[in-house]
């Protein structure tokens, strides 16, 4: 099994829903909501469930609950908008009493504890879990660990810190699984070269893979957030987006930065352009790879006459790493 951490935009709904059968089969996506599609009520949801269908997903409200501009009804409003018999809600520990228990009422699959590696080291944390797995039954609930986000020079510090904290946890072993996600997909493309593809040191794996080695008693689901950063917002404020391609590989991420929108970026001279350069890569892995691979390969070859969109692209780019994170963990399984 593997979770991908995804924000419930056009683009990665899309991606997913092109996964063929058997990759769909070995994944559990996690579908977080912004927090600005919970607090605005005239943003419309459209349930992941029109590209998920009749498969179980974490639904995931990353939503301050003691804000005062917070509002208990239009959240539920909103959760039950998405919320479907598949849905597994996931909880936090900055969560109400009320919220809680609300949201305990609308599972029939089970629940889901997302925490940090700071909430987890913090000194108060044993007695906030305390109070949760009072009302919460162990046995039924996923532990999702979040890392966050990581730097090669210490990912070191990452792998201790993160089994410190792992095994600190009360009732470890009770848990239905242990997730745990990371992330070192770049926050934004600023200063990043134009017209050309450059490699980026794709640590989630290396993570995972030494964390999994040091607890080794216990079995961990890897986790990471596909093509994003693991922030809210990838681009800096005042910057134009750029068409760009993001592609996963073994050991790197592979990034094309194009022109603006304004410079005309998704013309389709330019998006071919990229696609030839990609598909002539020693990095690219074919059109029969994956839905993502066939899209790229046909505008490089110009079997379509159109480019696409920044959604569109976002669901190559996600359904292309999502089938590589599969095939990749399925290997090492096997090996």
């Amino acid at each position: 099994m593997y979770v991908p951490i995804l924000k419930a935009k056009l683009g990665e709904k899309e991606g997913i829903a092109q996964l063929t059968e058997e990759v769909q089969d070995n994944i559990l996506p996690l579908f977080e909501i912004p927090l600005d599609q919970v607090n605005n009520k005239d943003k419309k949801i459209s349930p992941v469930t029109s590209h998920w269908k009749n498969r179980e997903f974490f639904l995931d409200f990353s939503a301050d609950c003691h804000a005062d501009e917070f509002s208990l009804e239009d959240f539920f409003g909103k959760f039950d908008k998405i919320n479907s018999k598949f849905a597994i809600p996931v909880f936090h520990l900055n969560y109400s009493n009320e919220v809680c228990e609300r949201l305990r009422l609308k599972s029939e699959n089970g629940y889901a504890l997302r925490v940090t590696t700071n909430e987890v080291m913090d000194e108060d944390f044993k007695d906030v879990f305390g109070e949760f797995s009072k009302r919460t039954p162990i046995k039924d609930t996923f532990l999702i660990i979040d890392v966050g986000e990581l730097k090669a020079d210490t990912l070191n510090t990452s792998i201790f810190t993160a089994k410190g904290a792992i095994e600190s946890i009360p009732q470890l072993a009770e848990f239905k699984n242990i997730v745990v996600s990371s992330c070192s997909f770049p926050k934004t493309f600023q200063g990043f070269d134009k017209h050309e593809f450059i490699l980026i040191n794709r640590l989630e794996s290396v993570f995972y893979n030494r964390l999994s080695k040091q607890l080794s008693d216990l079995n961990i689901i890897h986790s990471d957030y596909c093509v994003n950063h693991c922030s809210d917002f990838e681009f800096v404020l005042g910057m134009q987006p750029s068409f760009n391609i993001r592609y996963t590989t073994k050991t790197e991420f592979l990034i094309y930065k194009g022109d603006t929108l304004k410079k005309a970026g998704l013309a389709f001279e330019n998006v071919q352009d990229a696609c030839e350069k990609l598909c002539s890569h020693q990095l690219y892995m074919g059109r029969d790879y994956s839905w993502g691979d066939s899209m790229i390969n046909k505008i490089a070859f110009k079997e379509v006459d159109k480019g696409g969109s920044l959604t569109t692209w976002r669901a190559y780019g996600t359904n292309h790493h999502i089938t590589f994170m599969v095939n990749q963990l399925a290997n090492q399984s096997d090996s």
